[in-house]
């Protein structure tokens, strides 16, 4: 016959801690599939990022400048879709003229803006980068 006080645990006790063993997990589990949408998430914005720069650099290098507005797909990123738009800047610094300087020739500040978008499940994800870039009329 058995006495109380031998060692071992009740089957009360073992479904106590297996519950919460299994609350605990479910958890973590949860924390780490969130983690791991985040770190895809992050991904495809530096993704992004990447091809907005790609994109600004081509504009700020065409010749002549401004170029023409453009949108399109990038060319081995079919999720990946691009505008570039460049408008006169009316800022305070948008256009120095020979008011100014007698001698100096007419410079005109553009603003060059390019938009990535991409879908990401049901939603659709977008970055806008934007610069200043100053010409001078007489080379443009």
């Amino acid at each position: 016959m058995k006495t109380r006080d031998e060692a071992g645990f009740t089957l009360l006790e073992i479904l106590v801690a297996t519950t919460i063993l299994a609350v605990t997990f479910t958890a973590v589990f949860h924390l780490y599939g969130g983690t791991l949408r985040s770190i895809g998430n992050s991904e495809k914005y530096a993704h992004a990022a990447v091809l907005a720069e790609r994109k600004m650099n081509e504009a700020l290098m065409a010749t002549p400048f401004p170029p023409a507005s453009e949108k399109g797909v990038f060319d081995g990123n079919p999720g990946f879709s691009f505008r570039v738009t460049t408008a006169e800047y009316t800022g305070p610094i948008g256009r120095a003229d020979k008011s100014v300087m007698r001698d100096a020739p007419v410079a005109v500040t553009y603003r060059v803006s390019v938009a990535v978008e991409w879908r990401e499940g049901n939603a659709n994800r977008a970055m806008d980068m934007e610069t200043l870039k100053t010409v001078v009329e007489e080379v443009r």
